[in-house]
């Protein structure tokens, strides 16, 4: 059993990170946040290659951390696989991938064999040196030499971002194969929500050190609890108070579709904001005057940001945006249904 259980705590001039984390055996779990949240230093922290100021990390049961104690990188069974792969220039991709359990005192004849069978299985030829190898061979490989040494935790900082957006595709659905064919247990580090949502079990967000939200890709998409998170998901998000149906944000009210009470969060898409030049006629439950402070092309559409009592973020067609003159300055109401509002516990 390789389950990680580890308590992060890593202090450096002007930053800290402060993150609990626990890895089931067999669990991808993929840290997601933006630049300089802590993401790396916490891949880092499990590796053995920035050692902890106070905490912990236990795999399977033993200690690798707990300052004073301290269990170096080599004799860790953890795989990692670095952002810019970090392959040897001079030696094949089979011998780079045999290097990972030549390391952990494999024989040569052994590594070599297990080596050509996983870049086998991969579709990369053996015999090619780094140079000679499209990205997406080298990140195969990258993958390989981790897998090749048998690692109880395999970690992987940002494994997509060096490729082309094609490649991209192709290899990400690959790495879930073989992530999800992984024994032991992984962690993803990444800024994507595509890659957490398509390699990850569960996402942990992680935000100025400290995790934020943590949940299965599709409830962390669904109920965003951070303005940085509903970015990603495409939301927006309020906080308020709620009482029943209505939820009173700053001097507002927002109305949605189930009750509650307390401290909230409301969030609803962008596509459900209709955008009037004057007030729409009828009652409905939301409606707010704002100024479009940014309308930007985004594929067939648009993306207005309108500030107001309620900031909200709009997506309408590029001929509602010719139709109403929605340039920037513009006086607009903006309306939601209330069944497209959803409020859920703070």
């Amino acid at each position: 059993m390789s389950e990680v259980e580890a308590l992060l705590r890593i202090r450096r001039t002007g930053f800290a990170l402060d993150l609990p984390l626990t890895v089931a055996s067999g669990e991808v779990v993929a840290l997601l946040g933006p630049n300089g949240a802590g993401k790396t230093t916490a891949l880092r922290a499990l590796a053995g290659l920035s050692p902890l100021d106070e905490g912990h990390v236990r795999i399977g049961g033993r200690v690798l951390d707990d300052p004073p104690l301290f269990v170096a990188p080599e004799h860790r069974r953890i795989g990692v696989v670095f952002q810019d792969y970090l392959l040897f220039p001079h030696h094949t991709a089979l011998e780079n991938v045999a290097f990972g359990p030549r390391s952990r005192g494999v024989g040569k004849a052994e590594a070599r064999e297990r080596a050509a069978g996983l870049l086998a299985g991969l579709g990369v030829p053996a015999d090619r040196r780094p140079r000679q190898l499209s990205g997406g061979q080298a990140q195969r490989v990258a993958l390989a030499r981790a897998l090749a040494a048998d690692p109880e935790l395999l970690l992987l900082d940002e494994p997509l971002a060096a490729l082309d957006a094609q490649t991209r595709l192709s290899v990400r659905s690959e790495l879930r194969r073989q992530l999800a064919a992984f024994g032991g247990s992984a962690v993803v580090v990444t800024h994507d929500p595509l890659d957490a949502l398509v390699l990850a079990d569960r996402v942990v967000v992680v935000e100025n050190g400290v995790a934020v939200q943590s949940g299965s890709p599709q409830e962390v998409a669904r109920r965003p609890r951070t303005p940085y998170v509903a970015r990603l998901a495409g939301l927006n998000l309020l906080r308020g108070v709620a009482e029943g149906h209505r939820v009173r944000v700053g001097a507002a009210v927002v109305v949605a579709a189930g009750e509650a009470t307390g401290d909230v969060f409301v969030a609803f898409r962008p596509s459900a904001v209709a955008v009037y030049r004057a007030r729409p006629d009828g009652s409905p439950r939301n409606v707010w005057p704002g100024t479009v402070t940014l309308a930007e092309p985004v594929g067939d559409a648009y993306r207005l940001l309108v500030e107001g009592e309620i900031p909200v973020t709009a997506e309408v067609s590029a001929a509602a945006v010719a139709d109403l003159d929605l340039v920037e300055g513009r006086q607009v109401w903006v309306s939601v249904k209330a069944a497209e509002v959803e409020s859920y516990p703070a």
